[in-house]
């Protein structure tokens, strides 16, 4: 049995990046199995399929779709997903060809982080970490935009590790606080050279990718299901879509770009469910209406650059609480 986020996970395969689950306090367990038959071949399965995720190429990444009282999720060529909320259930339908450590990716990385969202948890697109003096922090923003190269940068100089790619969000007794998903990092051969100075040892997340999985010593924080408080969050600007400046720029973020630009990094199964997604609109505003601060990051993809960020964002939240949101 395994943890992730607050959830256990019952798994017919062995799961490596996750911690076992230490107790019984979990609210609740998934069953996950995995089949070698080709669902996508399968005419005896009539998905509705409504909803398709693209790439940056313009490429179906992810297929979401009903059947009877279950939802599929498709990873075109890889790997099908049948999932039912109510059996809290889970079963993937490999392709031959697709190692177990893609579908293992596929599913700690995007379908259990849909599932929680679609049970109306707010789950994030983010990184993030513990600074030296305490304050925690998320980089929010899409596969590619760096989140993992700042939070590696960051642990590396001694911050404290909380997650690279997702992050659950809650709101108790007014404040906002972060659960993470599970402990680790994923990076490209010249990130894990520049930022930790030698290769270190690493994994294959996806037959698909050239990132790596760093193995890591785990992290007491994630030994259970610790919730930190969250003290700020930056938005990751595009890197394609802003200025080729070599400058760090930090600007307060609010109004609706910056609740569009939360939006669309929450992690749901069904987009076109209107209650749910009213629901998610409403947690992403939540944030402004706190002590958490948010920020406009746009910074050089530039691993010579990395000292420069972290200073600029430390700098931004030492001076933060005299020049606060607008």
């Amino acid at each position: 049995m395994y943890r992730i986020f607050k959830i256990s996970l019952d798994s017919q395969i062995p799961v490596p990046e996750l911690s076992l689950a230490s107790d019984s306090t979990d609210t609740e367990t998934f069953t996950f199995s995995l089949n070698d038959q080709d669902m996508s071949v399968n005419p005896a399965v009539r998905v509705n399929w409504f909803h398709d995720w693209l790439d940056s190429y313009g490429n179906v990444s992810i297929s979401a779709g009903h059947c009877g009282s279950n939802y599929w999720l498709r990873f075109p060529g890889m790997v099908d997903f049948k999932i039912n909320l109510n059996q809290q259930s889970i079963t993937a339908y490999k392709h031959s060809s697709t190692p177990d450590a893609t579908v293992r990716h596929m599913l700690l990385d995007q379908v259990i982080p849909r599932i929680l969202g679609q049970q109306c948890h707010l789950i994030l697109h983010a990184g993030a970490v513990t600074l030296g003096n305490g304050k925690t922090v998320a980089f929010i923003g899409q596969s590619g935009w760096g989140k993992s190269t700042l939070v590696s940068g960051f642990q590396q100089q001694g911050a404290e590790l909380i997650t690279d790619d997702c992050l659950m969000i809650e709101f108790e007794n007014g404040r906002v606080t972060a659960i993470p998903n599970y402990y680790g990092i994923r990076l490209f051969d010249d990130s894990i050279n520049a930022i930790y100075g030698q290769q270190q040892d690493s994994d294959e997340v996806a037959h698909y990718s050239s990132k790596r999985r760093l193995i890591m010593t785990g992290s007491s924080l994630n030994e259970v299901a610790t919730s930190l408080q969250l003290d700020a969050i930056f938005l990751l600007s595009d890197p394609d879509a802003v200025s080729k400046s070599d400058e760090v720029n930090i600007t307060a973020a609010g109004g609706i770009d910056a609740m569009m630009a939360l939006v669309a990094q929450t992690f749901v199964l069904d987009v076109t469910d209107k209650q749910l997604m009213v629901k998610q609109f409403k947690h992403c505003g939540r944030l402004f209406d706190n002590e958490t601060l948010c920020f406009q990051l746009d910074y050089p993809r530039k691993h010579s650059r990395l000292d420069d960020v972290r200073n600029a964002i430390e700098n931004a939240l030492d001076i933060a609480p005299d020049n606060k949101r607008q």
